[in-house]
């Protein structure tokens, strides 16, 4: 039986490799790929920033999926992966849907992710989910699901972000919203 939980400083190293190995299998790896926020998990996802939560069955990873605050307003949905052996097997939406009671829990407008297009089956997730897209680039959606129906705070909310290519990076203590693909935000975090 898989347990979902919240992932524990000492599944560092695991969750990297897991990590490394379903982008190698998705075809998105990237060598210079950021694990900050893995190396620093218990601050990136502690309880004041946010939680990555694991899922788990025969003692290995199978998925994982992130999610932390990225203004006062709007959660972030980060490292959504799923073993292919897995999938099509509800346990996909059993961690994203951990990840959006945290997020309505912990009192958020709504949340948001990024996907990339190629990514075809998860965003079909995201959509049946009540994810919407508010900007769409030649890679990438960037998409929200609102906690309550759309009001004006969440489009304020968003406004920023929509006119941005960006993404978020675990960078000086913190969440940053930082430009599309830039691995850091500061010289501090090379």
């Amino acid at each position: 039986m898989v347990e979902i939980r919240a992932a524990r400083a000492e599944e560092k190293e695991e969750i990297k490799e897991f990590i490394d190995r379903i982008m190698k299998d998705e075809g998105i790896y990237d060598p210079n790929y950021g694990y900050a926020d893995i190396e620093e998990l218990e601050e990136a996802y502690g309880e004041e920033n946010g939680v990555l939560y694991v899922a788990k069955d025969k003692g290995q990873i199978v998925g994982t999926i992130g999610v932390f605050g990225i203004n006062g307003e709007l959660s972030h949905l980060r490292r959504w992966y799923l073993d292919e052996g897995y999938r099509g097997k509800k346990i996909g939406k059993k961690l994203l849907d951990k990840a959006l009671a945290y997020s309505e829990e912990a009192g958020y407008l709504g949340i948001t992710g990024v996907t990339e297009h190629e990514l075809k089956r998860a965003f079909g997730i995201y959509e049946k989910n009540g994810f919407r897209v508010f900007k769409s680039t030649e890679k990438f959606n960037y998409i929200v699901k609102p906690h309550q129906e759309d009001t004006e705070e969440l489009e304020e909310a968003l406004r920023p972000l929509a006119r941005i290519d960006w993404d978020t990076a675990w960078c000086c203590g913190g969440w940053r919203v930082v430009q599309e693909l830039k691995l850091v935000c500061c010289s501090c975090c090379r």
